[in-house]
């Protein structure tokens, strides 16, 4: 769930501007989905087809960054929506 949260917040910095990253849930009989959203960047749409049929995409991310490993520059926390961190 961090690695979801993190990946918009990178993705909002990306961008290059202020951003949103949103997180809500709902609720579906037993389940619950949680939804990660964000306005930043975006995937490109090969990555995105894959990523929906369940297939491995790898990372972007540099090295020791990202699901594989701790991010061992320090931990990132999302952003408010005013940009401060929490």
């Amino acid at each position: 769930m961090s690695n979801l949260i993190n990946n918009g917040v990178d993705a909002v910095e990306e961008k290059g501007e202020k951003g949103i990253v949103e997180v809500s849930d709902e609720v579906k009989g037993e389940e619950v989905e949680v939804i990660v959203k964000d306005n930043g960047v975006g995937m490109p749409k090969e990555k995105v087809e894959k990523i929906n049929r369940g297939e491995a995409v790898g990372t972007s991310k540099e090295m020791g960054h990202g699901v594989d490993g701790a991010d061992t520059k320090g931990s990132k926390r999302a952003k408010r929506a005013d940009g401060s961190r929490e």
